[in-house]
Formats: C-alpha cells, sequence, structure tokens
C-alpha cells in the first residue's frame, strides 16, 4: 500500500466511509451495533488521530483497525479492494510518483461531500450499472414483480451493510425533482433487500410523462409500483413520483410546486 494514500485518508474517514458504502450511523464512538459482524453493542468508530479506527467484539474477541480495516470488515473486501477503493475516491494517480518526489505532499483530494452523505458512492454505481431490457428484466426482483423490461432501472454490483458485498443489484435511480439529475440510489438484491445510497428525501424516482398535465399524475412508495402504475393501470398515459420512503408530502409539495399539474394523487398504498 501507498504511505501516500494511507497519509492523504488521515482525517478523511468520516467522509470516505460515507461514501464507500458505510451508513453514518455507525462512526460514533459510543457502543452499538456493528455493520459488519452484526453484534448488537460491542462495536464503536473512535477515529483516533484521524485514521478512522474502530473497535468490535461482537465476535468474541476484541477487532481493531484503521479505516481500510474497517472497509473490510463490512464488505468483506480483500485490504487491496479497500485501498483501491479509498484511492479512487480521494482522486489520486493510479501510480505512484517517482521517487525523487515521493516526499512531497500527497496530492489533495477531492472535494469530500458533507458529513453523512453517500451521494458518491451512489452516482458512482449508477454511471456503471448495466440499463439493457434484457439485463434488467432477468433480475430476481424484476421476475418477482412481473416487470419485463428496465422499466428506468438498472442492474449491476453494489456493497451495503444489508444488501452484502458485491451483490447482484436492481439499481433505482433517486432524482432530484427539479432538475432530473440522479442524487441517490436505491439498490435492491436478489433476495429483495434494500438499501439506499445519498439523500433520498424530498426526491423520487419519476416515471412515465411528466409533459402532459391533462393526465393522471401519481406520488407512491416504490419502484415496482411506479411503474405498474403508469404501464399496467394507465398504458403509458400516466406520470408517477415513487418517494423510496414514506415523504409522499414533501414529494408530492415539489412535485406540484415545479410541475404544476391539473390533479395530483397521494397512493400511499399503491396497488
Amino acid at each position: 500500500m501507498s504511505p501516500d494514500v494511507i497519509r492523504a485518508a488521515i482525517g478523511h474517514w468520516p467522509h470516505i466511509l460515507p461514501a464507500l458504502g458505510v451508513p453514518p450511523e455507525f462512526l460514533t464512538n459510543r457502543h452499538g451495533p456493528c455493520p459488519g459482524c452484526g453484534g448488537k453493542d460491542r462495536y464503536r468508530f473512535d477515529n483516533k488521530d484521524g485514521r478512522g479506527t474502530f473497535v468490535c467484539g461482537g465476535g468474541g474477541d476484541n477487532l481493531t483497525g484503521d479505516g481500510f480495516d474497517l472497509l473490510m470488515h463490512i464488505h468483506g473486501w480483500t485490504r487491496q479492494e479497500a485501498f483501491q477503493a479509498v484511492k479512487e475516491y480521494l482522486g489520486l494517480a493510479s501510480t505512484l510518483p517517482p521517487r525523487e518526489t515521493a516526499e512531497r505532499p500527497p496530492e489533495a483530494p477531492r472535494q469530500a461531500p458533507a458529513q453523512g452523505s453517500t451521494g458518491d458512492y451512489a452516482k458512482a454505481i449508477w454511471a456503471k450499472v448495466n440499463r439493457d431490457d434484457s439485463v434488467v428484466r432477468l433480475h430476481p426482483y424484476c421476475i418477482k414483480k412481473g416487470i419485463t423490461w428496465a422499466a428506468g432501472a438498472g442492474r449491476g454490483p453494489a456493497s451495503g451493510s444489508v444488501i452484502g458485498r458485491n451483490a447482484d443489484c436492481l439499481i433505482i435511480p433517486i432524482r432530484d425533482i427539479s432538475t432530473d439529475a440522479v442524487v441517490a440510489v436505491q439498490c435492491i438484491n436478489a433476495e429483495g433487500q434494500k438499501q439506499s445510497f445519498g439523500t433520498i428525501r424530498g426526491h423520487a424516482f419519476i416515471c412515465g410523462n411528466t409533459l402532459d398535465k391533462d393526465i393522471p399524475w401519481f406520488v407512491c412508495e416504490g419502484w415496482a409500483d411506479a411503474v405498474s402504475i403508469v404501464f399496467h393501470a394507465h398504458h403509458g398515459n400516466a406520470a408517477t413520483f415513487a418517494c423510496m420512503g414514506h415523504q409522499f408530502d414533501l414529494v408530492a409539495q415539489t412535485v406540484a410546486e415545479h410541475f404544476a399539474p391539473k390533479r395530483l394523487v397521494i397512493l400511499e398504498d399503491a396497488p
């Protein structure tokens, strides 16, 4: 491992770890459940000297290490995989500096996201998905829901404490309603377990025709509901916003202010 990457990561772990799929609620220096082994109350993130250090006693013997070790513990990565992920996040060059310049200060990391944000990881996942109908429709979750095409989603690997390491996931883009930019993703593994990365509050998966203000407009909870409403119930002649949670009123307010449809229906229990 290059010492430049290790040095560059010091002090940045509270940003690096959430961006690489570690939920921010696990980055506190008090005992609680472990995101890696599932222990109930013997894990804490103490971040000594800014090195991302942690302690976990959930397996019986204390496991300690730095931020790289924590990524390995949570995602099941090798140390090289953890090192490479951190190096890419920091935006460091893929090659080591020449011997004569190795003592120069390391390249400054790219601007870190706000603490607790996993938006960078979400965008990285979405950038690499396969969106072909023939690939997405064969994901077990699509088969279970009877959806036979991509329906705005993608398919690819993602890692998280809920979905597992390098899980084969259906990837749902969650967009800023006002700009249509992808700000988060919801990842659904083959068993149907869901984990979101990025900020989902007030944002939504957008489905259907948002140009016609006279057709039916809806706010619902999930991707499958949105697709079913638009293409099964209304044969493509509707607009639906899936909020991936329970912020129906907030999403509805944003949709009303930005699009001004003639009528907007909130379906908390979509068919």
